[in-house]
């Protein structure tokens, strides 16, 4: 893990603790340092040396035994000190008390740390059992380990959280302990779940402030560190860190160091750094909520697409959120470039990702500006000319005309990342270029990657919700959710999109290829002035507009949703092939056949249409007989009927229709000895086979014997094909193993045994 390092007198330093106390985000933990040397009731507060030699003189003054001097006398860890101190063989109860009593007891800090306790901080941790802090008389309700206290009470009031207990209670009560030994601290955890709570939740939504810490293996941490990272927290030193500081850090997962030439600049510096600024008015204060991820909170936030946006400034986050593995990258060019883009599709987490680097961008004064907002680009011109700010901007709040003069007035030390829809992404360089500003631009994928999935999916494990697909993107991700959990979310808008015919076509062109031009969307819809923007902007988020060259294309965010919408129940089978049949016939006539050829195949309809609850055969029948008067001279179209009942027909009458529909493409294909005629021999013969099956009519075999031994003949001309039948050959269960099983069989009487070798060539050749 990678250690940021910053000396304290240069810029960033200032600037990471002024914003995040300007957000609200930083809290004070103090450490020993904080205290040592400070005046108490009748010494001074003692350093971790101090307090170890001045427990083994009071233990061996007190112990009888000579021989254990020595053993006394070697103690140099704090622990075990502790665990002597707290054992009355070596030291009696009422001199202990008075020994604590006496040294951290009536505590007087110095005025420059009395400043520093008095900024308006939301909460201060410590981990000192004196009671300087509170002397300061700063309001703060003390809350110590051991004592029950709810996370409401924590919440609505200022508190001062003793981590390892408070010599006053101590004091008081006769119950109250101190955390000095291991078992102490497993006790505190188990007894004080709320405290380690608040310390876990402002672990991961806060930035604390390490400050006379020296974060030797302290258990609490470690086990808050467990689950969530102190990553956005802060440590200050004197000097800087060494190997052995960067390995306990790491141990918590601290990744920003500021360090000091003497320990007592830290608290001036600060002082001077934290002042009482007000954040500038002219921009909104972003209230941002992370709701605890149950069950039922995450479903519903998966299922409508991710941040709840009210208003301007009300954003509301779910805790199942992953941290996209880009963040890191964007950080990193930050130090190098002023301004970065990322570009992103209509559904590809952009929200999500700004809103993050908002609250984790700590080292600067943020201000965002969300697809809810419209920026006003007369305090942007202004503001980026300062220091020390962050604007993440989407591109949809300000106009296009404004970004010129934006970009050429930045300031080196500003910085700006704008966030811009795929389609937006060509002008935006050029405007980028024109002002002659340099940039760099990060490509935000619409699929999680393999960790950011691995992540997700640990969260939704623990509340017992299905797992997130890196094989779908994010939509196709979110229908999921919306049709596994349909009756647990109660409603949703993300898919709430009304299918008219124009987004019926194109949905059903789009099933055949990932883009779509313009000009066959308006032929297939035949309306030559069909106003591309419209068809996008009415289909919610689920289409995507590119331009290349001077075409726009449009292309679809989420495909399960796409076939699902298409099979929707509230077309009846009628109206549906009425539609399909409407788009390959206005296609045909503009001249887009090969596109219309692709539509009528058996295999693409079955494809997009399998999924109906009566199966899509009788909805492809109609399409075809509707298209009739359109492809009826097409070798092609007639290919695709016998397929079709090849694949779905299920009555005599119905395989009966796929063999002639076969033989008329053999008959007019006879003299070429085309693709199209070998594909008929071959669909022909499994209709033969087929044909057996069902009526048993054993004069189907021999035909079907000499269909196959012609299509093996010719093989290179249908060598996929061929390869298909195969492998259902293999399958005991399907028509064509069972016909040619019956041939093998003599099921075709005599005339079988006059073909013996064939069959045997046969069976041979589709065995291999």
């Amino acid at each position: 893990m990678s250690i940021e390092t910053i000396y304290f007198k240069e810029s960033i330093a200032e600037q990471t603790i002024r914003n995040l106390h300007e957000k609200d985000l930083l809290i004070p933990f103090f450490g020993a340092g904080f205290t040592k040397g400070s005046a108490s009731n009748r010494a001074t507060v003692p350093d971790a040396n101090k307090m170890i030699e001045s427990i083994k003189r009071i233990a061996m003054q007190n112990n009888k035994k000579l021989d254990e001097y020595e053993d006394i006398s070697s103690i140099n860890d704090l622990k075990t000190a502790y665990q002597v101190l707290l054992d009355e063989e070596y030291v009696e109860n009422i001199k202990r008390r008075t020994f604590l009593e006496n040294s951290f007891s009536n505590v007087r800090i110095e005025f420059e740390k009395k400043k520093l306790l008095k900024k308006g901080w939301k909460r201060i941790y410590t981990f000192n059992i004196d009671d300087g802090i509170e002397k300061t008389n700063l309001g703060y309700q003390v809350i110590c380990p051991f004592r029950d206290v709810s996370m409401e009470f924590i919440e609505g009031n200022k508190c001062l959280m003793k981590i390892h207990g408070d010599i006053t209670e101590y004091l008081k009560y006769n119950d109250t302990s101190i955390i000095f030994s291991w078992l102490e601290y497993a006790k505190s955890i188990e007894d004080n779940k709320a405290m380690v709570n608040i310390l876990m939740a402002d672990a991961k939504n806060s930035s604390l402030l390490f400050i006379g810490c020296s974060l030797d293996k302290e258990i609490d941490l470690m086990l808050v560190a467990a689950k969530h990272r102190f990553e956005n927290s802060i440590f200050l030193m004197k000097g800087q860190p060494n190997l052995s500081n960067r390995k306990n850090l790491e141990t918590y997962g601290i990744k920003k160091v500021i360090w000091f030439d003497e320990y007592e600049e830290i608290y001036k510096w600060l002082n001077m750094v934290i002042s009482d600024e007000v954040t500038n008015e002219k921009h909104e204060t972003i209230n941002i909520e992370a709701i605890k991820g149950t069950r039922e909170s995450t479903i519903k936030y998966i299922s409508n697409g991710g941040p709840v946006i009210r208003g301007k400034n009300e954003i509301t986050l779910n805790d199942s959120n992953t941290k996209r593995d880009i963040i890191d990258d964007i950080r990193k060019s930050l130090s190098n470039y002023n301004i970065i883009i990322i570009e992103g599709r209509r559904f590809s987490g952009k929200t999500t990702l700004a809103v993050d680097i908002y609250q984790t961008f700590s080292e600067y004064r943020s201000y965002i500006y969300h697809n809810n907002m419209i920026c006003n680009a007369d305090n942007l011109e202004s503001d980026i000319k300062g220091t020390g700010k962050l604007f993440i901007v989407d591109t949809d709040t300000i106009h296009n005309s404004r970004l010129e003069k934006i970009f050429k007035n930045i300031s080196k030390e500003n910085k700006l990342i704008i966030f811009s829809k795929s389609i937006n992404i060509n002008s935006l360089i050029n405007t980028l270029e024109k002002s002659q500003t340099t940039y760099f631009s990060f490509l935000l994928s619409d699929k999680l990657s393999k960790s950011e999935t691995e992540t997700v999916n640990k969260s939704l494990d623990n509340i017992g919700v299905m797992h997130y697909s890196n094989n779908k993107n994010l939509l196709d991700n979110a229908w999921g959710f919306c049709r596994e959990y349909e009756q647990e979310i109660g409603g949703q808008k993300l898919f709430n999109t009304e299918i008219d015919s124009t987004l019926f076509k194109v949905l059903l062109l789009l099933q055949n290829k990932d883009y779509i031009d313009e000009n066959i969307i308006r032929s297939a819809c035949n309306e030559k002035y069909l106003s591309i923007d419209a068809i996008v902007e009415a289909s919610g988020v689920v289409l995507e507009k590119t331009i290349q060259g001077n075409t726009a294309y449009i292309s679809c965010n989420a495909k399960t949703w796409s076939i699902s919408a298409l099979e929707s129940k509230s077309r009846t089978l009628e109206k549906k092939a009425e539609l399909i049949s409407d788009c390959i016939q206005s296609l045909v006539e503009n001249g887009y056949t090969e596109t219309a050829d692709d539509l009528i195949r058996f295999s693409k309809l079955n494809e997009i249409f399998g999924g109906m609850s009566h199966g899509a055969s009788s909805l492809i029948r109609l399409v075809h007989l509707n298209i009739r008067p359109t492809f009826s001279k097409s070798s092609h179209y007639w290919l695709q009927k016998s397929k079709c009942e090849l694949i779905a027909g299920k009555t005599a009458e119905d395989i009966n229709s796929g063999i002639l529909d076969a033989k008329k493409v053999i008959n007019d294909n006879k003299e070429k000895k085309n693709r199209t005629y070998y594909s008929a021999i071959l669909v022909l013969a499994q209709l033969k086979g087929k044909e057996f099956v069902v009526t048993n009519n054993n004069h189907s075999l021999i035909e079907m014997l000499d269909l196959y031994l012609e299509s093996l003949e010719n093989r290179a001309n249908n060598i996929g094909y061929i390869e298909k039948v195969k492998q259902k050959f293999k399958e005991r269960k399907s028509d064509i193993y069972k016909s040619i099983s019956a041939l093998k069989d003599g099921k075709a009487g005599v005339l079988s045994l006059t073909r013996i070798d064939d069959i045997d060539y046969l069976i041979s050749n589709f065995s291999n």
